[in-house]
């Protein structure tokens, strides 16, 4: 059973420096058990970072209308009955299970704050600056101010596919972003610049080997990755080649969008 005193030594090892904001994407799961659970983690990233910021999307609120945008990477008029149980976005509705119970637990804090994107939320700890430049133009302007205060990724026993800064700097090196629409209240909202897939990230492991550092925590990696860093390398790589980082599925329509740009 992994201790508070175990998880604080694996993280310290990651050298993060102490007033770098740190973007978490976790699977809890991996670890097998933990003494304390979700809050022990929770504590101890606490111990290395005083400014914390988690992913807190929640997809349920999608609807994908009759007709849209050309290449947006959806088909149109496939979901009618799936758009019968959108859910209506609100600041408590739990964040998606895919982020893994970290993400949602460290939401339920009472010190944790949330941005109001109907998709694409972050919930954040001493990081309100993030969160407030989140527009639904912008939905991904909080990544912006990891990088201003020279922040890390910290994936806990998640690979590349989790690391939403990736979305990021796609969008910065100039990739094709998508317009989604989301029940709030009750009116369809229009959302511009959303990111792509991320079932390609994970061949960005040996551009970001070298700029990271990883250890083991009960046998699961954990690694940190200066944002700055990773901004620098992935944005020339997509310029470089831009069908890098792209899924190979054939049914991927995201994915097959930009490549329909080419």
């Amino acid at each position: 059973m992994l201790s508070f005193r175990e998880v604080v030594t694996a993280l310290v090892d990651l050298q993060i420096p102490a007033d770098s904001p740190v973007i978490v994407h976790a699977d809890m799961d991996q670890f097998g058990e933990i003494r304390g659970g979700a809050e022990t983690i929770l504590s101890a990233l606490y111990t290395i970072a005083k400014r914390i910021i988690f992913p807190a999307f929640t997809p349920t609120t999608m609807v994908i209308p009759l007709d849209g945008p050309e290449n947006n990477g959806i088909t149109y008029g496939t979901c009618n009955e799936e758009n019968l149980s959108a859910v209506k976005f609100h600041p408590e509705l739990p964040v998606d299970a895919s982020l893994g119970q970290l993400a949602e637990k460290f939401r339920l804090l009472p010190q944790t704050s949330r941005s109001s994107h109907p998709i694409i939320s972050f919930s954040a700890i001493n990081f309100e600056i993030a969160l407030q430049s989140q527009t639904i133009q912008d939905p991904l302007a909080p990544i912006s101010h990891l990088a201003q205060g020279k922040g890390r990724v910290l994936l806990m026993g998640v690979d590349q596919t989790k690391n939403t800064t990736l979305h990021y700097i796609e969008k910065l090196a100039g990739r094709r972003q998508y317009t989604r629409w989301a029940r709030v209240g009750d009116s369809i909202v229009e959302c511009p610049n959303m990111p792509g897939c991320p079932c390609g990230f994970i061949q960005a492991n040996p551009y970001l080997q070298p700029i990271s550092r990883s250890t083991l925590l009960n046998e699961v990696m954990i690694t940190a990755i200066p944002i700055n860093l990773m901004i620098h390398r992935i944005r020339s790589l997509i310029q470089e080649n831009p069908l890098a980082l792209l899924c190979d599925s054939p049914d991927c329509e995201q994915c097959q969008s930009i490549r329909n740009d080419r």
